[in-house]
């Protein structure tokens, strides 16, 4: 059927259902295997009828009816439109279907119609042989139409079926299309037997004549074949017979003979053909022709040598054939050429020994394997639909484990055995039996094998890796696997080759290289000193090519050439990474802006770059430590002093890629040491001038004894006042951030004595003061512990816990603060609330600052509800406020430090509560969230891990 093209058209002609199928079935395949579209016109069988054959028959049915390049048509919406046949509509139909057919981008409309409907006497029927003899120039001369009119012997009576005949070039018959040499629309009339005998013997005898052409056409392309490889591939042709009792007497020689061995034809015929076979394989080839001659079947291709005519041997491939030729036995010699091919099997040979001991003497392990019954595996289990063979492995161990059996390893070479730690006597059988141990499912052997499966079963033909093993005595290594499939077998993988290449040490170096980098980059960026790095890759290339070219003074040069200076400050890309305290430090938000203020530092051209001509006359000079002090401005318009210290690592001196710079704030320190200077000008000033006058005193009241003791004595005293004043500045200065909170405790308990001493409008201004005092005292140790926190160093005192009285005894202390806000307080505990294991002091701490918060945004006379209990294994706390919740615009800010979210300018303070308390939580392996809407409030709530005690067998 795939030898139809555009414009046949035929008749089916069958006797049984399955001759009727076997043509359909195949007609219709054929058509769809050829993006032919294909139309079924029923009338016998139903549509159903015809959707279930041709699927018993391998067509596909459901996807090609569904994508509308199969279709299936009553007779009725056909042939029968409106009860009646009407022969020219219905070859315009087809016309328009083949036409339809080619727009939609197929090659043509293949149609086949039962035409049962036209012995049911339908009006219009009796034209069917005008409508079969129409086709021809209505539809297959201007259409890509192909069609089959399906006619039942058993169903049409003999003049139909003549008719038929006469009017159709080709028939389909017993599966076979016969050319129809009785084709002719005349018509003729015979009685119904005889027309049904003629119509029988006519389809005998094409089937008889179809037969003979195609022996004749058989026998004419064994002719041809013979001619096309005498001369195209290489292959010569004798034919050999024994004429008057001489054997093997050459009667047909082909060119390519000619050519290979220099003789002519008239030299060749009628002269023995072992005469020009070399003495050794002489007599052989004699005793094989005679059993040829016998009818022997003997075994195929076998070599010999070829005389030539210049005295030469070729060595030749033959086999022969025995035949008739002029009615008389002929031994067909097909002879091969083969010595280029024996030449390089020579040479193929050689190659073969060099490999093998290239193989062998490899020093990484080599394999070579056989995964042909792996690739078969793997094809039946994609044809079952599977397609992640990951996930199909993982859960189907069973699947793996065969997988792992029908692999077969063909053999590995020295470099295997010492990578795995064999035997040298060990096979592979031992290699497989040793490491199966270590072959459980998750482990490191199991896993690289696993993905060497499963990247074969999804393509890939090649691929590296690398990946840790254990070696047969247990030791772990890691290798770097190169797997592929040798070209030529992709289709088999009946040779696949892989690579191992022993990486521990490589790896091990790198994992400890990585986990050095990590704790650096840990270190760095939580350093409280301010750092970057940076490349000077290209100021050490610009200082290189300054050498070259004689200069010596770089201090002289780059005081003389400040563009030189500003084009190594203006290098791109030079600033690699920066940390936390940098930010902090230049008050800046984006790197941009830190790249730009680290660059600056306080240096402008103005200034001539005092300290860029410092720093790169230091390096070129081959210092690897520059520390110098200089004045910046922060981002925020902020003046500062800092200390700045470049390093260069010594592996990093010849290259400048990695510079490590340190900056510390030290605007406080020179702040105190200027008032300091200050001071102690002061204090000289007023020493001399004291001196002075007791000079003059004692000049004048020399006699006044007494009174001279008493003014020295006193100026005594105030010497010593002032220099332990002076002793005391100097170590608050140098130790102002540590001290703080010294002065607030004084401050405190003086408060606390005002308090308790004095009364009315005095009392109540001492009060004031105290709670200033303790504000400010709890806003320094918020900072002092965000900054722990921040570092690291903030720990928790961790102890067991009475929750219940914990909270009584904590609403007790702040309800006053609640009430007097104008505010309710509520307590909800849990019956059987649990001891925890936690800090007492910083749970009081996280709960009260909910609570400030929630007082400070909460309604007036709104209510603070307090709730704590155990949910999935943690304690869970609550603190609610009926005020108007959090704009989603600050949502974002509520726990970044120094920010956070004001009601109104009344409400001031640092920001740190909610940071600090999140800390807090953390510490304690918890999480501090929130909920809050338009109008229901706010919801802080945090958890901490449960330790089981029951509160009642510890009261």
């Amino acid at each position: 059927m795939n030898t139809l093209k555009p414009g046949d058209h035929l008749c089916l002609l069958h006797e049984s259902h399955d001759d009727w199928l076997l043509s359909i079935a195949s007609f219709i395949h054929s058509g769809l295997t050829s993006n032919q579209k294909c139309l079924y016109i029923t009338d016998y069988h139903t549509a159903d009828e015809i959707r279930e054959h041709l699927a018993l028959n391998g067509v596909d049915i459901k996807s090609h009816l569904l994508n509308g390049q199969l279709a299936i048509l009553d007779s009725k919406d056909v042939y029968l439109i409106d009860g009646c046949f009407d022969s020219g509509r219905t070859i315009s139909l087809l016309q328009n279907e083949t036409r339809k057919a080619m727009d939609e981008g197929y090659d043509a409309l293949r149609a086949t119609g039962e035409m049962s409907w036209a012995i049911k006497n339908m009006p219009g029927s009796d034209k069917l042989a005008e409508y079969e003899a129409n086709l021809k120039s209505g539809l297959f001369e201007t259409s890509a139409c192909i069609a089959v009119c399906q006619y039942d012997l058993t169903r049409f009576e003999p003049d139909i079926l003549k008719e038929v005949l006469k009017t159709h070039p080709y028939v389909i018959w017993r599966g076979k299309i016969l050319q129809n040499c009785y084709y002719d629309p005349a018509t003729a009339h015979s009685s119904y037997k005889d027309m049904y005998d003629e119509i029988i013997n006519c389809l005998s005898h094409l089937e008889t004549q179809h037969a003979r052409q195609k022996e004749l056409a058989e026998s004419e392309e064994r002719y041809r074949a013979l001619v096309d490889l005498s001369s195209e591939v290489g292959e010569s042709i004798l034919m050999v017979q024994d004429i008057e009792g001489k054997e093997g007497v050459i009667t047909f020689a082909s060119d390519q003979f000619v050519r290979i061995t220099g003789y002519s034809k008239d030299e060749l015929i009628g002269r023995a053909g072992f005469d020009f076979i070399s003495p050794e394989h002489r007599q052989a080839a004699l005793e094989r022709h005679r059993r040829k001659m016998k009818g022997e079947s003997l075994p195929g291709l076998y070599e010999i040598n070829i005389v030539c005519k210049d005295g030469s041997y070729i060595d030749v491939e033959l086999t022969s054939a025995v035949t008739r030729y002029k009615d008389r036995l002929a031994n067909v010699i097909y002879l091969r050429d083969i010595s280029e091919r024996k030449e390089l099997e020579n040479k193929l040979a050689d190659e073969k020994e060099k490999y093998q001991t290239i193989f062998e003497e490899a020093p990484i392990a080599l394999w070579e394997l056989d995964y042909s019954e792996l690739k078969k595996y793997f094809d039946s289990l994609k044809s079952q639909g599977v397609t992640d063979f990951k996930k199909y492995f993982d859960e189907n161990m069973e699947a793996y484990i065969r997988a792992v059996r029908i692999s077969k390893m063909v053999r590995f070479n020295k470099g295997h055995r010492d990578l795995w730690e064999l035997d040298d006597e060990d096979t592979f059988e031992d290699y497989w039996e040793k490491s199966r141990k270590y072959f459980f499912k998750g482990s490191d052997n199991y896993k690289a094998l696993m993905d060497d499966f499963v990247r074969l079963a999804h393509g890939h033909t090649s691929f590296t890796k690398e990946e840790p093993v254990q070696t047969t005595r247990g030791n772990r290594r890691y290798i770097l696997t190169r797997f592929a499939i040798a070209p030529g077998y992709e289709q088999t993988w009946a040779r696949v080759f892989a690579s191992l290449v022993d990486i521990t040490d490589r790896k091990t170096a790198e994992l400890k290289l990585q986990e050095s980098e990590q704790k650096w980059h840990t270190l760095f960026q939580g350093a409280p000193v301010a750092m970057w790095e940076l490349d000077y890759t290209e100021v050490k290339y610009f200082i290189e090519k300054l050498k070259a070219r004689g200069t010596t003074d770089f201090n002289r040069y780059f005081k003389e050439n400040l563009d030189a200076v500003k084009y190594c400050i203006e290098i791109p890309n030079k600033i690699m990474d920066v940390n936390a305290a940098a930010h902090r430090l230049f008050e800046t938000s984006s790197f941009l802006e830190l790249s730009e203020k680290i660059k600056s530092a306080g240096d402008t051209e103005e200034s001539g770059y005092q300290n860029y001509q410092h720093i790169l006359a230091s390096l070129a000079g081959g210092e690897n430590e520059i520390a110098f002090e200089s004045n910046i401005c922060t981002a925020k318009g902020n003046g500062r002093v800092v200390l700045i210290h470049y390093s260069v690592p010594h592996e990093q001196q010849q290259t400048l890629s990695r510079v490590f710079v340190s900056a510390v704030d030290i605007t406080a320190r020179k702040h105190a040491e200027g008032e300091l200077k200050t001071y102690q000008k002061n204090l000289e000033n007023m020493v001399k001038k004291r001196t002075e006058q007791l000079k003059k005193e004692m000049e004048q009241r020399i006699l006044a004894e007494k009174k001279y003791k008493d003014l020295y004595e006193e100026e005594s005293r105030l010497r010593r006042e002032i220099e332990a004043v002076s002793e005391q500045r100097v170590r608050y200065t140098r130790s102002i951030v540590h001290e703080l909170k010294t002065p607030l405790t004084s401050l405190v308990v003086a408060n606390d004595h005002l308090a308790e001493n004095l009364s009315g409008a005095n009392r109540e201004f001492a009060l004031a003061a105290r709670r200033s005092t303790l504000r400010l005292e709890h806003r320094i140790n918020e900072l002092l512990d965000v900054s722990k926190g921040e570092v690291g160093l903030l720990e928790l005192d961790r102890n067991e816990i009475n929750l219940y009285q914990m909270l009584k005894e904590l609403v007790r202390d702040i309800k006053p603060l609640v009430h007097k806000a104008n505010q309710q307080l509520k307590l909800k505990i849990d019956d059987n609330l649990p001891f925890a294991y936690a800090d007492e002091g910083r749970i009081n701490q996280v709960i009260t600052n909910l609570v400030d918060n929630a007082i400070k945004f909460n309604s007036p006379g709104g209510t603070i509800t307090i709730e704590v209990g155990c949910e999935n294994g943690n304690i869970m706390f609550y603190v609610k406020d009926q005020g108007p919740g959090i704009k989603e615009s600050e949502l974002e800010l509520l726990f970044e430090p120094y920010k956070g979210v004001k009601r109104d300018s009344s409400t001031g303070g640092l920001g740190l509560g909610l940071p600090l308390s999140k800390m807090l939580v953390e510490l304690h392996g918890g999480d501090l969230k929130f909920e809050t809407g338009k109008s229901n409030g706010s919801c802080f709530y945090f958890s901490i891990p449960l330790k089981q005690f029951n509160r009642q067998n510890l009261l």
